[in-house]
């Protein structure tokens, strides 16, 4: 038998290919054995094909171990925070303007937090919003508000009730382009008790005790922002009961557009700006009524979009809107793969609930008769409200 040996730092198909040739043209069997054409021919792809695969698998799965040669951002961002990292959010644009306030009186004057500030370039409408109150005192019978912050967008208000039997949750931020930078969080006692703290963003674990009033933030699996707290060792443990309270921008409407037209599959028909009431209508349909909707109007889903801040509560947003789906499963499918949480699973292949970024809840009907009932969703439990 020959001596000849396999060369294994070979990576390229036919590399492989030709060297297992060459490897059995070394034995004895087969010496003058004509490949080509032959039935071993097609083995000889499979195991050359299959080893490709296997040393391509092996070298990126050996990439995604470190830092500076990983590609999937789940894994950039998994080893990120192994040095304490957290990627940076969107960030809103930022302006600062002076306001000078012609019939002002008193000792002092204060901007509350969310005044709107909106603007228009080329027909384009932008809103513009205070983050913070600013209190101001007049100089020489001046009211003027010198370098005041203002961020494009709108500032948007998330509650979420803490269960202490769930040891490991966390407080999601559903909306993808959410400013970080402006986030504020603050914790209320209980619904009953409306007596709130504010918490600040632990720098690291090192000045972190037991009792700091403190929460930390990381990028999930879906890119959006989770917040959590501490444990009763690092950083003090919330009590069953409390209210989380996420304040943050929103740079502008786009996700909500993002969430009905990517996500659950409608189609943009028209928009219309109404600058004196403050408002943009947005006009969606779905793909097999859009000639009919352009030519008609109708049947038409319409959005509002509030150039005044606003927290939309479950009264605020009417209930919740309806749409039936074909195929329920596959359209739940494809929200999860997005990003979106769905907080009622079709168990019974039936219906399913899910919130946009602006917290309306949707409720999804299978057309026709229900879908057999399958796994995942049969064993699915709630999550949150709908």
């Amino acid at each position: 038998m020959s001596n000849h040996k396999l060369v294994v730092s070979d990576y390229d198909f036919d590399a492989i290919k030709t060297n297992l040739k060459s490897f059995l043209q070394g034995q004895t069997q087969f010496q003058d054995y004509d490949f080509e054409g032959s039935s071993l021919n097609i083995l000889l792809d499979i195991l050359s094909y299959n080893t490709h695969y296997l040393a391509y698998l092996a070298n990126m799965s050996t990439n995604e171990l470190y830092l500076d040669s990983a590609d999937i951002r789940n894994n950039i961002v998994s080893l990120a925070k192994m040095i304490g990292y957290t990627p940076s959010s969107p960030r809103a644009p930022m302006a600062s303007i002076d306001v000078t306030l012609n019939n002002a009186t008193g000792t002092s004057v204060t901007m509350n937090k969310g005044t709107v500030f909106a603007t228009t370039v080329n027909d384009i409408s932008y809103q513009y919003v205070t983050n913070s109150d600013f209190t101001i005192t007049p100089a020489a019978g001046v009211y003027k508000f010198s370098n005041l912050p203002i961020y494009e967008g709108t500032l948007v208000t998330f509650k979420y009730t803490a269960d202490t039997t769930d040891v490991d949750q966390k407080f999601i931020i559903p909306s993808a382009k959410a400013d970080t930078s402006t986030l504020l969080v603050k914790v209320q006692n209980s619904s009953a008790d409306t007596t709130t703290e504010t918490y600040s963003l632990a720098g690291g674990y090192n000045n972190v005790t037991a009792t700091s009033k403190v929460y930390f933030i990381q990028e999930g699996q879906d890119g959006k922002y989770e917040i959590y707290f501490g444990d009763g060792v690092n950083g003090a443990s919330l009590d069953d009961g409390n209210i989380v309270i996420l304040e943050y921008i929103v740079t502008n409407i786009e996700d909500s557009i993002d969430f009905y037209c990517n996500k659950l599959g409608l189609v943009e028909i028209r928009r219309k700006d109404v600058p004196e009431g403050k408002f943009t209508l947005i006009f969606l349909a779905a793909p097999e009524d859009e000639n009919t909707a352009i030519a008609t109007r109708s049947p038409e889903i319409e959005l509002t979009y509030n150039w005044e801040p606003e927290t939309y509560g479950s009264g605020r947003n009417f209930g919740h809107l309806a749409l039936s789906v074909k195929n329920i499963y596959d359209t739940c499918q494809k929200l999860m793969d997005n990003g979106v949480i769905i907080n009622r699973p079709p168990r019974e292949g039936r219906m399913a609930f899910v919130k946009s970024p602006d917290n309306v809840s949707i409720e999804l009907l299978q057309q026709g008769e229900n879908l057999e009932i399958m796994e995942p969703w049969k064993s699915m439990n709630n999550t949150g409200t709908w």
